[in-house]
């Protein structure tokens, strides 16, 4: 089976360099081509100053969020607007993420201040097809936000990919 993949990006600049300080909020996504659809890793990294303006925004503390209970609150409270803002099409018709997980860690930024990351797994059902499909993938989420966007996409065993924008890979960081 072979699928074509072009990634089209209309929001955000890529940079393949460390995150842009802390006052950043960096997003990841990997589209991972199977034979069963795609499989899709997002992330959303709150720098030290979005995190405390995250925070105060909604009235929790990092005590609170280390909860289980309280971060999968924070998290589900969040997701269908964060997926939402994640636009992908499959040959000009827009696809719904599936989601398979999602959570939240605190973790330790500069000068001991606290850190958020997010991750949610998705996944999009695609149907056998002996021709290309053609996938079209924009992350809206803090578009107008300072922050690095990184997109990659790979193919699983029988599946290729063809005219990608993205990488499929990580860049190595210096």
């Amino acid at each position: 089976m072979v699928f074509g993949l072009c990634i089209l990006l209309f929001a955000g600049d890529r940079a393949f360099a460390h995150p842009m300080g802390n006052f950043s909020i960096n997003r990841y996504t990997a589209i991972h081509v199977e034979s069963d659809g795609l499989h899709i890793r997002y992330r959303i990294d709150f720098a030290e100053i979005p995190t405390f303006q995250e925070l105060q925004a909604t009235k929790t503390t990092i005590a609170r969020l280390q909860a289980p209970e309280a971060s999968r609150a924070y998290v589900d409270s969040h997701l269908k607007q964060w997926v939402s803002n994640l636009r992908l099409t499959v040959d000009g018709k827009s696809s719904a993420i599936d989601i398979v997980a999602s959570n939240l860690l605190v973790r330790p930024g500069a000068g001991d201040l606290p850190t958020l990351l997010i991750t949610v797994d998705g996944r999009v059902p695609l149907a056998p097809s002996p021709a290309s499909q053609n996938v079209d993938y924009t992350d809206a989420n803090y578009a107008g936000r300072a922050g690095w966007q990184e997109i990659i996409v790979n193919a699983g065993p029988g599946c290729s990919i063809h005219n990608s924008t993205a990488p499929t890979e990580m860049p190595a960081v210096s």
